[in-house]
Parts: C-alpha cells; structure tokens; sequence
C-alpha cells in the first residue's frame, strides 16, 4: 500500500507541475550573458550571483534540473563556454529549447527522479526553485548526486516551511486567500513543503560534502520581486521597451538596496527560502 500510495502521490504531482508549466509562455534567447537577461527580479540577480559562484569553467558540463525553455543555460553557455543540459518535465518548454538549435546544449523531457544521463557524467548541477515541485525531493537529490563527477558542486534554491518573520509568513498569515491562491499558481504545496533542516539532510544523507545552507526572501528583496515596485519597472522595460542594458548597467545597482535591507534579518536566520549546496568528494 505505501509503494501504491507513493506512485499516486508522484503522478499527480507531475501532471499537476506539467499543466502548470506547460501553460507557460516560451522566451526568446537572445544571446545574453549570465544576469543580463530580461529579468528585473533580485532573485533572478541572486540565482545568478550564487552560480556565479560555482566558477562553471569552460568545457565543463552543467545540469541544470528545471531548465523550462532553456534561457538560463543559455546564458551560462554565453558566459563560460560550457556544455549544457536541461532536463525540464514540460514537453512544451523543451521543444522550444530545442529549438533553439545551440551548438553545446542538449534538453530533454523527463522526470527528475529518473534523469537520462550516465553515471559521474556532470560536472555542476543546479536546480533553481524546483525541487519543492517534485514528489519525492530526497530521491531527486540522490539521483543529482548519481549524475555527478567526483569533485561535483550542487546548487538548489527552494521555499521553505520555518520562515518566521519574513514576508511570507506574513502574507500567510494576514492575508491567506491572496497567498494560498498565488503559491498554487506556480505549483507549490505547502503541505509537502520541507522544512531548512530537511533540505540539508537531503544532501548530506546522498553523501554531499561542505553542504552549506543560506537564507534568502527575508522580506524587503521580496517586496520588490512580486509586489508594487516591481510594476513600475515592467512598465518600463517591458511596456515602454526600454533597453535592457539600461536596467543592468545603471537601475539595477540601485534596485539592490533593496536587498541590502534584508541583510541584518538574513544574518538572524530570517528567510522564506534557502539556498542549499553542496559538492562530491573527490
């Protein structure tokens, strides 16, 4: 009954992230570099900031769990001249990656339990708000760490459900339709959500060394990424068409004040996600 239990819990937890991201609109790529696309959000600047951080050295081969349409490998191929590939459940998203036709890169449609790479075959894998929409995340993490070279690094970004004293929390709280509507639409189910120390125990129980856990949306970054003052930049630059390089070369060093706001709570352990990493031993 517990095997019957789990394989319905996995196929409609597919089907319902697949609906979802099926809907979503393919981008173009547009040959930007890591944090250059068109994106206004903080999170997109840390996201890329963090694998950044992974130093992606040239001819390495990068994972990356949760690729969609395939815009962000696309920009880290621009920036390191590494090999690429995307593993995405929607089927959709990956024909328009495909698309694409880039020389380095290769996507497929496939579950994240069961992905179709051999063994000790990638050199970075990162998995950028996805592993919170997958049934079984601890299998997820063990079959990343299958992938993986000795000396692999490993990057995740996900929600989390001990977030006391961030925006989410209090959106939660004070505002439960509005935030239980909007965290549905992009398939998130709290009741399946991990806690920070459980996204840790993954890692490390799939046999991850250095892991690393690090807080993010405490509250002022998040105010900017999905609330009023977000508007009036797409307005800007998505409406108006504004160049984008305006947004990255000037707005965007303004914009992280925003940012720097949430630090001292970020510092107190203060966050709605985390970033969680991790490398093979050698």
């Amino acid at each position: 009954m517990r095997l019957l239990a789990d394989g319905v819990l996995e196929r409609e937890t597919e089907a319902w992230q697949k609906e979802i991201y099926d809907a979503y609109a393919p981008q173009r790529h547009g040959g930007w570099g890591l944090g250059r696309g068109p994106d206004l959000t903080l999170t997109y600047w840390s996201h890329c900031r963090r694998i950044a951080a992974l130093a992606p050295a040239a001819g390495e081969v990068v994972l990356d769990l949760g690729a969609l349409d395939g815009r962000r490998l696309f920009e880290i191929a621009a920036t390191y001249d590494v090999l690429g590939v995307g593993v995405d459940l929607s089927t959709r998203a990956v024909h328009a990656a495909r698309e694409a036709r880039h020389p380095r890169l290769r996507f497929h449609a496939a579950s994240a339990e069961a992905l179709p790479l051999p063994h000790a075959s990638v050199d970075i894998a990162i998995a950028m708000d996805v592993l919170e929409h997958t049934a079984h995340p601890d299998r997820v993490v063990r079959e990343i760490r299958r992938c993986l070279k000795p000396g692999g690094r490993f990057l995740a970004h996900l929600p989390v459900t001990d977030n006391a004293g961030s925006l989410d929390a209090w959106m939660a709280e004070h505002r439960p339709a509005f935030w239980t509507e909007r965290v549905r639409a992009v398939g998130h189910d709290y009741a399946r959500m991990p806690n920070a120390a459980a996204a840790r125990g993954w890692l490390e129980d799939a046999g991850f060394a250095g892991v690393r856990l690090d807080r993010f949306n405490a509250w002022h970054q998040n105010r900017f990424d999905y609330y009023a003052v977000h508007r009036v930049l797409n307005t800007l630059f998505f409406v108006w068409q504004l160049p984008m390089r305006l947004y990255h070369d000037l707005l965007a060093h303004a914009t992280r004040l925003w940012y720097l706001l949430d630090v001292p709570r970020l510092r107190r352990g203060v966050g709605g996600s985390v970033y969680v990493s991790g490398r093979v031993p050698a």
